[in-house]
């Protein structure tokens, strides 16, 4: 079975499973947890960052569903965003849990997002969550693009 939705696009994708799961209490089991969607491709550049040797992000309806019930509302908004924050992060940093980096963008001064990604022991590049934050956080975030100075909310 292919689990990559090759006909459905991402955006259309999301906006089905936050209305299926949007519907369902909170820890009900949903059909095909690790069904996947590719979410985006990173550049040369980030795979090198990272040690990456797959290209390609995904996310997987386990992970929609757990981000819809920590975040509710936004999930949908935030679930959208990801795109966006793949291809045009303001910071790369190395999360604290060991294999899995955090690409945040700041959207406005109030409205800062971080995804998690980890790389999945067959390779692949899977986003885990997805929150907003604040600029005091954003700022604890340790670049390490190496790239030119992004910005600073201080």
């Amino acid at each position: 079975m292919n689990n990559i939705d090759i006909d459905c696009e991402y955006e259309t994708y999301v906006i089905e499973r936050v209305t299926e799961y949007l519907e369902l209490p909170r820890g009900y089991p949903i059909e095909n947890p690790e069904r996947f969607i590719l979410v985006g491709k990173f550049s040369d550049d980030i795979c090198r960052l990272i040690g990456s040797t797959d290209v390609e992000i995904i996310i997987k309806n386990k992970a929609i569903k757990h981000i819809i019930e920590q975040r509710q509302v936004r999930s949908e908004v935030l679930l959208l965003s990801l795109p966006a924050i793949i291809s045009f992060p303001d910071k790369i940093s190395i999360s604290h849990i060991e294999g899995r980096f955090k690409f945040a963008k700041i959207f406005d001064k109030n409205h800062i997002a971080v995804i998690e990604i980890t790389k999945t022991p067959d390779s692949k590049n899977q986003v885990v969550s997805v929150f907003v934050t604040d600029g005091k956080t954003y700022n604890k975030l340790q670049d390490i693009s190496g790239g030119p100075e992004f910005p600073s909310l201080a």
